[in-house]
């Protein structure tokens, strides 16, 4: 039974003519802000939503992944004056029209995808019926209906049942896909988003130094670069930073996270209109920062810091860092002790800043 119904699905595939593409792209037709939107609200995680399929207990979770529907019956469906269009694999064809096995014993091999849509949509009646109650019908399977020119959202639904899972794709005009989204939020109200989740990026650095950008052009391995005021600090992104101190190979959180200090102005050197182009830019004043290592904690995590706590990084990082400029690494150095201070000895430098120093000397 289960294969002489996989057989009419594929039979009524061929009269319909479905796209062997895959399903639609995700908004077809002009993108718009509506697109967006209604995906991102199909993308929120909930729970499934609990209903009832050919008298069968269902959950129906919703998304906007895409499937491969190659082989996939595709059938139009009215829904009160919209159209869609629904990709159902054989399988499910299958699952949904088992209860009405003798009606489909009884058909013809060549049926017609009427008879077939006719046949789906009894067997999910008790769906539909709840759906129509709703306010949303009527809902009529394999109208004829032309979604050319639409602007569609196409979805992908997973039922499940008793162990069972099926995949089907839906595609639904931005009227129809904004109705659904409102439905889902009020009978599966998506989960709030935990903000302590947030990832965040943090920077353990041991100084920096504001330089033009002749001078650090002009650096080559063996180089030093003295540290006015070396202070190791872990960074949040562009944000606060805290001061660490190295115990064994460890960081530790050595005060609380305060603002950091501004960076240095770009505007330096750029307003001497009467200067060469090519002086002005050399006189670009950037920031080189010296970085022992970058790491990813949660925004709770990061909360949960305090003086005292602990961050890994491998035990190398203590004396190596590398040269950060504009947020790229140009190259790697070592901290060195130079009197009461420090300082940073180049190691090496990477190939593009190599590249531009022998641009900066070549003769013209």
């Amino acid at each position: 039974m289960l294969k002489h119904s996989i057989h009419l699905a594929a039979q009524a595939d061929s009269v319909a003519r479905a796209d062997a593409d895959g399903i639609a792209q995700t908004a077809k037709g002009v993108p718009s802000a509506n697109t967006v939107i209604l995906n991102a609200r199909f993308s929120r995680p909930r729970a499934p939503l609990a209903t009832t399929l050919a008298k069968r207990s269902v959950a129906l979770s919703f998304g906007t992944t895409r499937h491969n529907d190659k082989g996939w019956l595709a059938l139009s469906v009215r829904i009160g004056a919209h159209a869609a269009r629904l990709h159902l694999p054989p399988l499910f064809i299958a699952w949904l029209t088992a209860p009405l096995a003798t009606r489909v014993a009884a058909s013809d091999d060549r049926v017609a995808l009427g008879p077939l849509a006719l046949l789906l949509e009894f067997a999910a009646l008790d769906l539909l019926s709840a759906l129509e109650a709703m306010g949303h019908g009527p809902i009529r399977l394999c109208e004829e209906w032309d979604m050319a020119h639409a602007v569609t959202i196409s979805l992908s639904v997973s039922v499940e049942c008793e162990g069972d899972r099926f995949d089907i794709g839906i595609e639904l005009p931005v009227p129809l896909a904004t109705l659904l989204a409102d439905l889902l939020d009020e009978l599966a109200p998506p989960a709030p988003a935990d903000p302590a989740l947030l990832p965040l990026h943090l920077m353990v650095e041991t100084g920096r130094v504001d330089l033009i950008a002749s001078d650090i052009i002009s650096l080559m391995p063996g180089d030093v670069v003295m540290l006015d005021h070396a202070a190791t600090m872990v960074r949040v992104e562009k944000g606060p930073a805290a001061p660490v101190r190295w115990i064994k190979n460890q960081l530790v959180i050595g005060g609380p996270f305060l603002p950091s200090p501004g960076h240095a102005p770009l505007s330096v050197g750029m307003n001497r209109m009467d200067a060469p182009q090519d002086t002005a830019w050399d006189e670009l004043p950037l920031t080189m920062v010296f970085e022992h290592g970058r790491l990813t904690m949660t925004l709770g995590e990061v909360r949960a810091l305090a003086p005292g706590s602990s961050i890994a990084l491998p035990s190398a990082a203590q004396t190596r860092v590398d040269l950060i400029v504009n947020g790229g690494r140009i190259g790697v150095g070592e901290i060195i002790p130079m009197g009461e201070g420090s300082g940073v000895r180049i190691l090496s430098l990477t190939d593009r800043h190599q590249g531009a120093r022998r641009d900066e000397t070549t003769p013209q």
